[in-house]
């Protein structure tokens, strides 16, 4: 599994002798949960691996993009807009960010507002999905106001919203 994924690697099992985890283990696992578990608590312990997992795959060379007119620096959390009176620096706050980059790191994906919120504000986090158009409506309203000269993100009705990838 490890030559075709590099994500990590859970075994959830009712098997519960030391063999079986040292195997699990060898096999390349990560973790290994045995039954009966708690949902909160393997959900924590997915979110840690796949922090873990952020920290070591984050390659400094591929800290930017760069969309028309649109620069986006992950490793700095910043969005900066070229225009014809220069390049303006838009003040993001980290919930916007995180919506721009999860969108703009995967250009023409067309995500639901509910998987917005959940990878935005975690999984299993209480409220209301519904306050991702809000924070879209914001973004747009800050890049339109830097000077872009297009809405980089696309409303699919009915659907959710997409990063143009132009």
């Amino acid at each position: 599994m490890r030559s075709l994924l590099s994500c990590p690697i859970i075994f959830l099992t009712a098997r519960v002798e030391d063999a079986d985890q040292i195997d699990g283990f060898t096999a390349g696992g990560d973790d290994y949960v045995i039954k009966p578990f708690s949902l909160d608590v393997l959900g924590e312990r997915v979110r840690a691996h796949l922090m873990r997992e952020d920290r070591r795959a984050t390659p400094v060379a591929a800290q930017a993009r760069i969309y028309a007119d649109i620069t986006i620096d992950f490793g700095r959390r910043c969005v900066e807009v070229a225009s014809p009176k220069g390049t303006q620096e838009v003040a993001l706050t980290k919930t916007e960010f995180d919506i721009v980059e999860l969108l703009s790191k995967a250009p023409g994906h067309v995500f639901d507002r509910d998987v917005i919120y959940e990878r935005v504000w975690g999984w299993g986090a209480e409220g209301d999905p519904s306050i991702v158009r809000e924070h879209i409506r914001r973004i747009r309203k800050k890049l339109a106001q830097a000077g872009a000269r297009q809405d980089h993100i696309e409303t699919v009705w009915g659907v959710g919203y997409r990063w143009a990838a132009r």
